[in-house]
């Protein structure tokens, strides 16, 4: 992935950057550029190409082969800007937001087709020739985003494939659009799969077979959840209704070395204890306690691989009184004790 044509704004306001992507070196046919391939080792047939990105700001790794494009990108800055890429018609993405809370606009004219907050999931297919991505967390963002070819689905997985094609026709006069109004919480199962993910290591054909199987079986995961949350023919929330979701959900993360009460919470959002129980899990599929435990789950673990902090600094730090609570709540959630992440 390449940074291109820096553009310096004004004092106090973000940068627009364009990417270009391994898969902007293939042409919607398929007729490669083949200065672009890496070819394997054991057949030329089996093209693909692996890529560690370490550009200004940014640092992950891009895949691609000839059925499915990945990029793993993460910011080392809590500078905020705006990345502009191109978009693909004959492919879907499936968007993992982990860090940081992205809105995807047309770039033509700044019109917002999509937004994803953190540790949230969805499906998008675009129309349009560019989106701009715009970061709106002064925290950085951390995203795992797959590009599925339309053909590859077709083939291996008709049924789910029928899905598809039935959201992308209901929007092919439109510009983009995610699969389902209400985005899916990231589990920690999820997260955990994603973290094996993004620092395992394979090559030559290796690394294209475990790429394919791993991409299925997150858009199978992903496709449950949706299934056991979602009504994919309406939302049954209104725009304002999400605002409000949305609202408390940030307010729990904000606050969750204490988080308010339930009753607090509601009143905070303009709503009602009952009203914010049922609609918060309509939105993320989950209660609010129960997300705002896989958020500082997750967080305690990226905490313990990439600080040296203490456990019991962790703990502290998430608002656990004890130690031994942050501990089993930890084992509970990944099936190790944090000494053991630490190790």
């Amino acid at each position: 992935m390449t940074l291109k044509g820096i553009k310096m704004t004004k004092e106090g306001e973000k940068e627009t950057k364009q990417f270009e992507r391994l898969l902007d070196k293939i042409d919607p046919k398929g007729q490669e550029k083949s200065e672009y391939w890496q070819v394997s080792t054991d057949t030329s047939s089996n093209k693909l190409l692996f890529k560690e990105i370490k550009e200004e700001g940014v640092i992950g790794q891009e895949f691609l082969s000839e059925k499915i494009y990945y990029c793993y990108a993460k910011s080392i800055t809590n500078k905020q800007n705006t990345i502009i890429i191109k978009t693909r018609p004959d492919y879907i993405q499936v968007n993992f937001c982990l860090k940081g809370k992205l809105r995807y606009n047309l770039k033509e004219n700044n019109k917002t087709i999509y937004q994803i907050n953190p540790l949230t999931a969805n499906f998008i297919y675009y129309k349009c020739d560019e989106i701009a991505i715009e970061n709106e967390s002064v925290d950085g963002f951390e995203v795992l985003v797959f590009n599925i070819h339309l053909g590859f689905l077709e083939k291996n997985f008709p049924d789910f494939y029928l899905r598809i094609a039935d959201f992308i026709e209901k929007i092919k006069h439109g510009q983009g659009e995610s699969f389902s109004p209400n985005n899916i919480s990231i589990s920690t199962t999820l997260r955990a799969m994603i973290q094996d993910f993004t620092t395992k290591r394979y090559s030559g054909c290796f690394l294209s077979h475990y790429v394919e199987l791993k991409t299925l079986e997150f858009v199978i995961l992903l496709m449950n959840e949706f299934d056991n949350i979602h009504d994919f023919k309406k939302s049954p929330l209104s725009e304002m209704d999400l605002e409000k979701m949305n609202l408390a959900k940030e307010i729990l993360i904000q606050r969750m070395s204490n988080p308010p009460s339930l009753k607090d919470l509601a009143n905070m959002v303009g709503t009602n204890e009952f009203d914010l129980k049922k609609k918060f899990k309509e939105a993320f599929g989950m209660t609010a306690f129960a997300l705002l435990q896989d958020y500082k789950m997750e967080l305690a673990r990226k905490k313990l691989m990439e600080t040296d902090l203490k456990i019991v600094e962790i703990a502290e730090e998430l608002g656990y009184n004890h130690a031994t609570h942050f501990t089993s709540a930890f084992k509970k959630a990944f099936g190790i004790l944090p000494k053991d992440i630490k190790k």
